[in-house]
Formats: structure tokens, C-alpha cells, sequence
């Protein structure tokens, strides 16, 4: 796909070697895991620093400096160490320590440099160098495991025995093939539930015992996902989705030079490969018509009807096999045949499903007629945000007509989009053909229009096809014989593939220290780094194609899978269900349409529970109680959703009574949503990495932030019968 790498300043300005459009040939060895956990008080008065890892290390300092000097010693025998979501908190006292260090500011004063590398707010991998040239990597196990310590530690116990080998390892009868167990007991590697805002209160030993077991349960879970994707001969790699993306560049399931063109080489005198300017032009053009997933309130009530929960199995990794553009045939104007009426010229039409039988992405201007009965679910999705406001506001200033207000608090709603005055021929954007032709086909004989303004198109491939049908058999087989951990490692594996078609080409850091800030220099130059507000810190931005970016496959990934969840919706209205809600992949129906058993096939609907009673509010803002049958304990029976404010009880709360504490901050949360409340509830933990550094920080920070909470939900009209209708976007306001 599209294999690239270097500095990218301008489109085909920069030239990358052949080596990045092969299959890879070589392969990265896994290494030995070694783990790391902080604990601290007050968020950032730390208190116990743990290490654990496979060279039989077991470790624990009560101050960070401490542990540095181990790393650095030659106690330690690798050069990296990881944290669970590390990169959101315990690399940030790394950070600060080294940075006190090389100012001299704590008693053992010694020179570091360090690059943490960064998404939003998450360290994904800081480097850390010290005076000598040794370098440690701090890694994020968050992006191998992409769950909570306590979920993970679960999942590990029912497949790690007491002798700390694997239940795969025991023979019934014979007891374990390594050592002189005699049998599979489960290692109880749950997490230790403690309150960590009262960490201070607890002894010493009940505080380094917590850290220990964190510690256990993520080496544990290294090591079992290392065991399940190397059985599936997969590489390493520091993220999931690059570990996903190594395994599918040593396929044949893409021909990579097609990706590239040939050019003179005036160094050589010979040709080189060079990436093709074209497909960088593709790129850009089709990112507008990538969008999330569908999320949508259609019944806003409580109610205590039986409902049923279904979900699409595999939703994403179904839409992979499907055929998805690949390589890029070129810009192209809509396909067009003539028209003759009589006594008039013959004219030239454009022949709107011709173009859109094609794979591709188009620019296209809509006008739907407002039939809400026709368009009840309607198919593209589009975005209601400040720079589409801004645009519109441009057009209505060259017709004379006063702005519009700001958006409606969605940023992507799925509206009847119709002309207006100061656009004529409706709406316009840039969307996936497979959505065009599917709103073409809904609404051709109700009066829609479409007119196509250009398209990208591309030869169509089910490149991922093989991938994904290889590790969903994988899980499948895994399931059937319960090994949970693979079954949950084949899962995540599939998920993470398609988010790295549709990455960021900017790629950022953070720099500390002369010799980080000079290599970079040198690397990618001057113009590349600006001083941050942080004192010795630099900002480092460039930007280039990652090695599996293709924007018009991953924005077929998702409008398929939407696609997949609009199919649902419109079978269960047609067979009389009422539809109260979706989300992605999801739908919540009073019909058991489905039925009640799936066999779990790949882009099925699967009904996951039944609900006794449920209440919607919002978009991802939702209470739903679960029939009996569906639980296995009395905390699980209701599912809270409130987007921004998680609805938990407290760590150390008992069984008992942290059922009835959910139901107590849920009619809190719903009182301030209502605002029948005046505190706005917080959450306490230390503001974000990035925040810290724009703000002339680079030591952790404790916070109480205020939750993120949204009431009403305006992606629909909702009536007073409790129905709703999709609202109408007449070009340039609601």
C-alpha cells in the first residue's frame, strides 16, 4: 500500500526508497518484557516505584530516581521497559526527574536527553539518553493491550496457573509439561482493588503489594499476547496496528509497485522508485469523506419493555473483506450520455449511476427533497462543525445573506440535505461512492439530485480479505477450545487494522536536551523544530506517509460498516420494530428481529442481551437493565453510559452495595444534565502531557477536571409521540 517514509514538506517533493514498497523480508524478534508501575499520592507525591520482568528482576524503589539508576546500571539487561497507559502517567515522572537532573536541580546532577514521541496527549515512546549514549525506551503496553489493568488481569488469571505456566501446558492426567505441577489451578492475577486517592492511607507493604500484582498482570499479559501472535507468525512491532500492518506488507495480497513510479535518477544515471505523486494527491482529496461511526437516539424515553441488544460481529474487520479501493486510476469527470428532446439540441447528461458504479470517492452536490417518510434514515453522513460553518458563511456572503449561527453541537449528523438559494445545487462534500450510489438508489425516484463535480478512482481489491478471514478463524478456533487471552488478542488484532489506512501524516515530539535537539536538526531540519513554553523543551513536527496509508480504503472501511448498521435499521422498520438506538455497530430493537441465536458469523447481527428496562437520553448517554440470564453478578446487571463521566462505583466498594452507588451518581449525573444540580462533578488525575508542556510545564500536574457532559441530542427532531425524523439542512442553516 502506501509505503513511505522521510520528511513529506509538499506533495512529490520528497523520494523514498524501494525497499518501503516491498513485502517486508526481515523480520523484528520479539524481546523479553520488562514492566513498570507508579504509585503515588496526591497524584504526584510518588511513593513506590515497581519493576518486574522476564530476566527475573523483581524490583521496588520509593523514589524514581532510584529507579532510573537501576535502568541505567548494567543490573538491567534490555533497553526498553514498559507501562500500562504509561504514557499518560508514569513516563511523566520519568520525564521530570531526568529534567531536574540535567539542570542540577536534585543532588545527583547528570546530563539527559529524551524525545517522547507523541499522539494528542499519549507518549506513545519516550527515549531516554543519558551523558554515556545509553538509551532506554519507555513503551506504552496500552497500545498492545487497549484495556484496563483489572480486564486484563481477569482474562490473564483463567489461563496462567499457580506454577506460572500456560493451561495449554497441562495435560489432563499428566499435570504441567515444564515443571512437576499436577494439575491447572488458576493464578489468581486479579487486580487488587485499593483506592488509589487513598494510597497514602494504606501501609507500606499493602502499597508495594498492589504495585507488584499491577506489575504481574501487565508482564503476564505481554507475554501471552507476544505467545498468541507469534503462533500466528507475526513480527513485533512497539503498537498492535503496526504489528497488524507488518503482517499484511509480508502478504502478496497487494502488488506494492504499483504505489510508485519510476524516475530518472541525476545521482546515478539510472531510475529509482519514487512514490507516486498521484496517489498523494488521492490521498488529500478523499479525506472529507471520511467519517465515524453512525450514532443515533431514535426513541428518547425510559421504558420498561423488552428490548433487545444486537450487535454486528465484527463489524470493521467484516467491512475488510469486502473489495476496497486500491490503486489509483486518476482524477476522472462523471460518466455522461446524450439527451435529445424535440426541437431542441441534443444535450449531454451526466449518467449519475454509471459514475457511481465505479470505486472510488466523489465530489458531488445533493439536493434531497425533504420527505421524511422517504429519507426516515438517511444515508450519508455529514459534519456539522465551525469550518463547515465558516464555508457556508463564505458562499452566503457572495449572495448577499447574513451568517449562520454555530453548529447545532454534533459534528457529524446524518440530515436530509437540500438546495438553497445560495446553493443552488445543494449541499456539497466529497463522499464514498458506495453511500452515493446507495442514496441514489433510495431516493432517484423521489426527486433527489446529485451532480457530480469530479471523482478519484480506484481498482477495486478485497486486500484484507485474507487477513481477516485467517485471524477470525484463528479466534473462532481459539473460543472453541476457551483461550480466552487469544480469543481477545485475535480480537483487538483484527479492530486495530484499519485505523492505520487513514493515520495522521504529522507526526509529532516533544525534545529535551542539546544532542536530541541537534540530530533533529540535522535530520529534518531547522524549520522543523520550535522552542516550546516548557523551558529546554522543543517542539518536533514533520510529517510523512505512514507505511499503510490509504484514505480512500479506510474511508470504505467505515462507510461499509455503516452501511452494514443502515441495512439493520431498515430491516427491523420494515418488520415493524421499533428502533430505539444505535451506535456503530449496534442497534436496540423491541422485536427480536435477529433472532434470539447467532452463530457469530462474520458481519452478523448478534443478540448480546435481553433488556428489561432502559432509559436514553443522549447520543453514548444511556441506562440499560439486563434480563436475567445475561449477568453473572449483581454489578454487571445494569449498563451505564454517560460519555465524558463514567458511571463507576468505587474501587474498594463491596459487591453489595456498589450496584445501589451506580444507580446514586446516575441520578446525580441525570439531575446535573437536567440542571436540577449546580456542582459540576470532576474527576481527579493529572492534566494531559501536551497540556502541560503548551502551558510551560514539564512536571505532572494534579487536576480535578470537570466531566465532559452533554444533554439533549439535535442529530434528531424528536416528536412528542416519541418517534423522531431526521433533521433538514436547507444549504446554509437548519
Amino acid at each position: 500500500m502506501m509505503i513511505s517514509c522521510g520528511s513529506l514538506t509538499g506533495i512529490g517533493q520528497k523520494s523514498w526508497s524501494i525497499e518501503h514498497v516491498k513485502p517486508l523480508s526481515d523480520e523484528t524478534p520479539w524481546p523479553l518484557f520488562s514492566v513498570f508501575d507508579i504509585e503515588a499520592t496526591s497524584w504526584v507525591d510518588v511513593t513506590r516505584v515497581c519493576h518486574v520482568d522476564e530476566m527475573g528482576q523483581r524490583r521496588h524503589y520509593t523514589t524514581v530516581g532510584e529507579y532510573i539508576d537501576f535502568l541505567f546500571s548494567d543490573d538491567f539487561e534490555s533497553d526498553m521497559v514498559w507501562a500500562h497507559w504509561g504514557g499518560r502517567y508514569d513516563h511523566r515522572f520519568i520525564i521530570w526527574e531526568t529534567a531536574l537532573r540535567s539542570e542540577g536541580k536534585v543532588r545527583k546532577w547528570q546530563v539527559y536527553n529524551w524525545q517522547a514521541m507523541v499522539s494528542g496527549n499519549l507518549i506513545i515512546i519516550l527515549v531516554v539518553r543519558d551523558d554515556k549514549g545509553n538509551q532506554i525506551k519507555f513503551c506504552e503496553s496500552g497500545r498492545l493491550m487497549p484495556d484496563s489493568v483489572k480486564k486484563i488481569g481477569e482474562t490473564v488469571s483463567k489461563v496462567v496457573c499457580e506454577c506460572w505456566h500456560y493451561k495449554d501446558q497441562h495435560v489432563e492426567g499428566q499435570g504441567c509439561e515444564v515443571c512437576e505441577c499436577e494439575c491447572f489451578r488458576a493464578r489468581d492475577l486479579h487486580k487488587l482493588e485499593i483506592d488509589r486517592r487513598k494510597i497514602g492511607e494504606y501501609s507500606e507493604q499493602t502499597v508495594i503489594d498492589y504495585c507488584y500484582r499491577d506489575c504481574d498482570i501487565v508482564l503476564e499479559g505481554l507475554k501471552l499476547m507476544r505467545r498468541s501472535l507469534m503462533s500466528a507468525n507475526c513480527d513485533f512491532g512497539f503498537t498492535l496496528a503496526s504489528i497488524a500492518t507488518r503482517f499484511v506488507r509480508r502478504s502478496d495480497a497487494l502488488e506494492w509497485w504499483r504505489f510508485y513510479d519510476k524516475v530518472p535518477d541525476p545521482v546515478s544515471g539510472r531510475t529509482k522508485m519514487e512514490y507516486s505523486t498521484a496517489m498523494l494527491q488521492a490521498d488529500a482529496f478523499c479525506m472529507p469523506s471520511y467519517f465515524g461511526g453512525r450514532t443515533e437516539v431514535y426513541c428518547k424515553e425510559h421504558t420498561k419493555q423488552r428490548l433487545y441488544y444486537y450487535d454486528i460481529t465484527s463489524a470493521y474487520p467484516w467491512a475488510m473483506t469486502q473489495e476496497l479501493p486500491a490503486y489509483f486510476k486518476g482524477f476522472s469527470s462523471p460518466r455522461s450520455h446524450s439527451v435529445s428532446l424535440p426541437g431542441k439540441p441534443c444535450v449531454q447528461v451526466q449518467d449519475v449511476y454509471k459514475s457511481l458504479n465505479r470505486c472510488g470517492v466523489s465530489e458531488v452536490s445533493i439536493d434531497m427533497p425533504p420527505l421524511k417518510d422517504v429519507f426516515k434514515f438517511p444515508v450519508l453522513p455529514w459534519r456539522d462543525d465551525v469550518e463547515t460553518r465558516k464555508r457556508e458563511n463564505r458562499q452566503r456572503a457572495k449572495y448577499g445573506l447574513p451568517e449562520i449561527d454555530k453548529p447545532v453541537g454534533h459534528k457529524v449528523v446524518f440530515p436530509i440535505l437540500t438546495a438553497s438559494e445560495a446553493w443552488p445545487q445543494g449541499e456539497r462534500g466529497r463522499w464514498t461512492n458506495v453511500e452515493l450510489m446507495e442514496l441514489w438508489e433510495q431516493g432517484q425516484a423521489h426527486g433527489l439530485k446529485i451532480h457530480i463535480h469530479g471523482q478519484a478512482l480506484f481498482e477495486p481489491v478485497p486486500f484484507l480479505q485474507a487477513v481477516v478471514n485467517q485471524f477470525f478463524s484463528m479466534r473462532l478456533e481459539a473460543k472453541a477450545v476457551g483461550d480466552e487471552f487469544r480469543t481477545y488478542a485475535y480480537k483487538i488484532f483484527l479492530n486495530s487494522i484499519y485505523g492505520k489506512l487513514i493515520e495522521t501524516t504529522v507526526r509529532r515530539s516533544v525534545l529535551f536536551g542539546d544532542d536530541m535537539v541537534t540530530e533533529a536538526i540535522e535530520k529534518f531540519g531547522a524549520e522543523c523544530i520550535e522552542e516550546s513554553p516548557a523551558p529546554g523543551a522543543y517542539f518536533l513536527t514533520t510529517e510523512s506517509e505512514g507505511p499503510f496509508r490509504h484514505v480512500a480504503a479506510g474511508a470504505y472501511v467505515t462507510a461499509l460498516a455503516r452501511l452494514r448498521l443502515l441495512a439493520g435499521i431498515k430491516t427491523a422498520h420494515d418488520a415493524g420494530a421499533k428502533i430505539y438506538y444505535c451506535d456503530t455497530d449496534s442497534l436496540i430493537l423491541d422485536k427480536p428481529v435477529f433472532g434470539m441465536v447467532s452463530e457469530k458469523r462474520l458481519g452478523d447481527f448478534n443478540l448480546e442481551c435481553e433488556i428489561i428496562e432502559a432509559e436514553f437520553l443522549a447520543s453514548k448517554v444511556y441506562r440499560l437493565v439486563k434480563a436475567p440470564g445475561y449477568y453473572k453478578k449483581e454489578s454487571e446487571r445494569i449498563v451505564y453510559k454517560a460519555k465524558g463521566m463514567p458511571i463507576t462505583a468505587d474501587p474498594n466498594t463491596d459487591e453489595d452495595f456498589a450496584a445501589v452507588e451506580m444507580e446514586q451518581r446516575w441520578l446525580q449525573f441525570i439531575a446535573q444534565l437536567k440542571g436540577r444540580q449546580a456542582d459540576k462533578p470532576t474527576r481527579e488525575g493529572i492534566s494531559g502531557f501536551m497540556t502541560d508542556i503548551r502551558a510551560g510545564r514539564l512536571h505532572p500536574k494534579p487536576y480535578a477536571i470537570p466531566r465532559q457532559m452533554r444533554f439533549g441530542d439535535m442529530k434528531r427532531l424528536h416528536l412528542e409521540n416519541g418517534d423522531s425524523e431526521p433533521r433538514i439542512w436547507i444549504a446554509g442553516g437548519w
